[in-house]
């Protein structure tokens, strides 16, 4: 189903960007069933209105900006990301996000974690534009932007997917799409930022300033929240030490300021006698001569300390000692809009290829749907024939949710059982559920998230 994007900025993490193959394909919404007639079920349609809706934010992309999305990703963009007619944006603009978090949302959504090379443990499905004056905005070349949750403990072979720009006119058309693995390339967060801060010191601060700025943003999306709260809520400050610098001399800082999104080098070398204590920066722009900024847009010494030594975040003052260490929350890289994903190909079980499910007395339209009990992931299974279903790929020996459902007259039928994933299994379909409205199917739907 997707695709990954290499990035230029300083570390290749996790990162994906792509468009979503969501066409029903026959009834049963299978990726692999070239040639078969395309018929739209009416209970997707019906479940689609219970899909998330967009979320819009009003920004400034002048300057960089962050928002946080109900499903808690944090979104951070740098400044000047966008371009309108092929020239940079400035002033307000609109990000519409629609993100699929949960299994619920999945099937709500139809948006199913299935590729061609086997089922996918999803991190999240993003769905991202930006508008100014109604007018659709581009990502500016070279620009990365990040998304940041602590909720999520990011794993080992967390992949990246997309979809040939080619294809896309396949899926606008309902038809068959490939979806391709892209590469994958996974560090954890202690590595990411030391490898940011030993950037961060070896960049020009004169020529290159906006790349010190870039790279500060992320160092900040990789803070964690309880800390980033506080420093957005009082003039505080963020110290990045380079661990490098013979400690015995001196120093080499930077002072960041949350507040004003801004910094100040320090260097303390007493080797030379010296001390470069006036060199500034916000934005793009560096100045050697303080002197003339406004006060508001001078880092101060009014609240809190931290100090980012090796990837722990330090607190002096009140608490001194304080300290954070960086754990694996999920933190990720995009350099495309339109659909972002999110996803993991599951290895650990192997795959059995080909496998049917063998369904009693239901109709054609019979919806199934293979849900992971412990991973964050729904496939489809495709109708064969009479009483048989087919899936694709499966994890061997897995134990899985099998969500039934289907419309009879006024009336819905529905049932989910565990089964074991194997070659042959069969749905007990002697005792399912009837509900009267598509609002009680979508509450029992709900349930899968629990």
């Amino acid at each position: 189903m997707r695709r990954g994007y290499g990035i230029v900025l300083l570390v290749a993490i996790v990162f994906v960007a792509c468009e979503k193959d969501n066409n029903e394909v026959g009834y049963g919404n299978s990726n692999n069933n070239e040639g078969a007639t395309t018929t739209v079920n009416p209970v997707v349609d019906e479940l689609k209105f219970y899909a998330p809706t967009k979320q819009n934010f009003t920004v400034d992309a002048t300057n960089s900006f962050q928002f946080l999305t109900t499903a808690g990703n944090e979104f951070t963009f740098p400044e000047k990301s966008f371009l309108k007619n092929g020239n940079p944006v400035k002033g307000n603009v609109i990000v519409e996000i629609t993100e699929i978090t949960k299994k619920s949302e999945m099937i709500f959504a139809d948006v199913l974690t299935n590729s061609e090379d086997g089922p996918l443990e999803s991190y999240g499905e993003f769905e991202i534009n930006v508008h100014q004056n109604g007018i659709e905005l581009e990502l500016a070349s070279g620009i990365n932007y990040s998304v940041y949750n602590s909720n999520y403990i990011q794993k080992t072979g967390v992949g990246s997917w997309y979809l040939d720009h080619s294809d896309r006119r396949s899926r606008m058309n309902n038809e068959q799409a490939k979806w391709t693995i892209g590469d994958t390339a996974q560090k954890d967060r202690c590595t990411i930022l030391t490898e940011l801060k030993d950037e961060l010191f070896k960049t020009d601060r004169v020529t290159n300033t906006q790349k010190i700025t870039d790279i500060i943003n992320v160092i900040k999306a990789l803070t964690p929240k309880s800390i980033r709260d506080q420093l957005n809520r009082d003039s505080s400050l963020i110290n990045i030490i380079n661990n490098d610098f013979p400690s015995e001399y001196g120093h080499e800082t930077f002072h960041y300021n949350f507040t004003h999104d801004c910094w100040i080098y320090e260097l303390v070398d007493e080797r030379v006698s010296t001390q470069v204590f006036n060199e500034y920066g916000k934005g793009g722009d560096h100045h050697y001569d303080m002197s003339n900024l406004k006060v508001n847009d001078v880092p101060t010494w009014n609240g809190a300390f931290y100090f980012l030594d090796d990837c722990r975040f330090f607190l002096s003052g009140n608490g001194a000692g304080i300290h954070n260490q960086i754990n694996d929350s999920l933190f990720v890289q995009f350099n495309s809009l339109s659909w972002c994903n999110i996803d993991r190909l599951i290895t650990k079980y192997g795959q059995l290829l080909n496998c049917k499910l063998t369904c009693p007395n239901v109709p054609e339209s019979c919806l199934i749907r293979f849900v992971f009990k412990s991973l964050n992931g729904v496939i489809p299974c495709n109708h064969l024939s009479g009483d048989e279903f087919q899936i694709d790929r499966l994890p061997n020996g897995m134990t899985i949710t099998v969500v039934l459902y289907y419309k009879d007259g006024n009336e819905y039928k529905y049932d989910m059982q565990d089964l074991t994933a194997s070659k042959n299994m069969v749905f007990d379909t002697s005792n399912l559920k009837t509900v009267s409205s598509i609002a009680e199917l979508k509450t029992a739907l709900e349930t899968l998230d629990q």
